[in-house]
């Protein structure tokens, strides 16, 4: 009987120690609401280093500037476009929400170069950038995966999108126009 007693509090003790861990890892992870570039680098930033899988969720409007996330954490990254204030609601139209890098290099770089990643980026124009062979999109991760729906690349002097060691690409319903580059104008793998 006592056996049966310490085996049954084991188990328990178990049980909530798993549960207890899985709320802790839970915990790290975030959801981002930004409305600014300001607070769209400091999303990025922040999650690049919080060990967790994080969504971040841009306002409708135009965000000027080169946005990076750089992370050597094999952690995923959703970014999601289109929403009303405060990410109350959505409307997923990727002219509503322009990133555009004003001809000053990359507009976004999502890369993990150690380990694999997941990335995606859904419902954004990414638009006006500028750098050595890449100018929309510099997608790097060693053999993870993006998913690129409902974005419209277009005006980049360089390719508009760059794809570097990944194992899997899922593009849906993209519009990628009026980019150039000797390596790609549209897309480059």
């Amino acid at each position: 009987m006592i056996k049966k007693i310490l085996k049954f509090r084991c188990f328990a003790g178990l049980i909530v120690w798993i549960f207890l861990l899985f709320i802790a890892n839970q915990s790290m992870a975030a959801t981002y609401c930004v409305s600014n570039e300001a607070d769209l680098t400091a999303a990025l930033n922040e999650a690049k280093v919080n060990g967790a899988d994080d969504v971040i969720k841009i306002q409708q409007g135009t965000y000027y500037g080169n946005f990076v996330y750089a992370s050597t954490e094999s952690f995923g990254l959703t970014i999601e476009g289109g929403y009303t204030a405060l990410c109350a609601s959505r409307v997923v139209d990727p002219s509503n929400t322009i990133l555009d890098g004003e001809k000053a290099g990359i507009v976004l770089v999502l890369s993990n170069p150690n380990e694999p990643a997941t990335f995606v980026v859904e419902g954004i124009t990414l638009q006006n950038g500028d750098y050595a062979r890449v100018g929309g999109l510099y997608a790097l991760t060693e053999g993870g995966e993006v998913t690129f729906n409902n974005n419209i690349i277009s005006n980049n002097s360089e390719s508009g999108v760059y794809f570097k060691r990944i194992k899997t690409v899922n593009m849906t319903n993209n519009t990628i126009t009026a980019n150039s580059s000797t390596y790609g104008g549209g897309i480059y793998l």
